[in-house]
């Protein structure tokens, strides 16, 4: 678990987001989800919105010979320009690779300068 925020019960207006991985093996395959409990906010329609164009300009970042940390920048952009800096984190995504349970994350994280370079078969999660 990466955040908890305590224990409570789900109310009428909340909001609760899930991640967990499917092991085989060390073949992991992760699934991140955030479910919506009642009607969203316009902001959360709002915030939604600009997450899904992030998601689409990492998409289109995320090319061979291309650095990881371009894509943390496209991402970055998307989200600044939307008025939005205070709510992104520091990083967008992780690689997927063959790891020991339970941890499904590599090596590269998807961060502003980082070099590495994107290969044919890397395999990224991007949030």
């Amino acid at each position: 678990m990466r955040y908890h925020s305590g224990r409570r019960r789900l109310e009428a207006n909340d909001q609760l987001t899930i991640e967990f991985a499917g092991v085989y093996r060390h073949y992991h395959a992760c699934l991140m989800r955030t479910i919506r409990i009642g009607a969203p906010s316009p902001r959360q329609i709002e915030c939604n919105e600009v997450a899904l164009d992030a998601m689409a300009a990492c998409m289109d970042a995320m090319k061979p010979g291309r650095s990881i940390g371009e894509v943390f920048d496209a991402h970055a952009q998307v989200i600044d320009r939307a008025g939005m800096r205070a709510l992104r984190m520091n990083a967008c995504g992780y690689s997927v690779g063959a790891t020991f349970s339970p941890n499904w994350m590599d090596w590269p994280m998807i961060y502003t300068g980082n070099p590495t370079v994107i290969r044919p078969g890397m395999v990224f999660s991007c949030i």
